[in-house]
């Protein structure tokens, strides 16, 4: 399981500087003595794998408004590449029956040029909105 701990920036410093080991090392150390009022088994356990989970963390700044944002501009791009699409297809095509959205409908052989410039344009920007150059 993987669990986001936000950590108010005055604590920052101690993560940095390894202080949450330290007190982890301390607070099983205390537990270690058997003093049975102290805590039990489960709690111990769980003192230990706080400890290792600190020793095992990264930093990572994920802000929740920096990532709705990441996602709007994306959706922003790919409705933008999907209007680029249709406005091309539109050039194209002009005139031509046979456009359904940006698909040429067309079967027969005497289209040698706009539908096989059509094909080239929408595959690449597929592509774009796949994020491949």
């Amino acid at each position: 399981m993987k669990l986001i701990i936000e950590m108010p920036e005055e604590f920052e410093i101690h993560f940095m500087q390894d202080k949450f080991e330290d007190f982890f090392i301390r607070i099983i150390g205390d537990m270690s003595r058997n003093v049975p009022s102290l805590c039990g088994v489960d709690e111990k356990e769980i003192a230990e794998m706080f400890k290792t989970a600190f020793l095992n963390s990264k930093v990572v700044n994920n802000d929740v408004n920096e990532a709705a944002e990441y996602l709007e501009k994306g959706k922003e791009r790919n409705k933008a590449i999907e209007d680029s699409k249709r406005a091309v297809a539109k050039a194209i095509c002009i005139g031509c029956g046979y456009l359904k959205e940006t698909e040429c409908t067309y079967t027969g052989q005497n289209c040698r040029t706009s539908k096989p410039m059509l094909e080239v344009a929408m595959k690449a920007l597929d592509k774009l909105k796949a994020g491949d150059s």
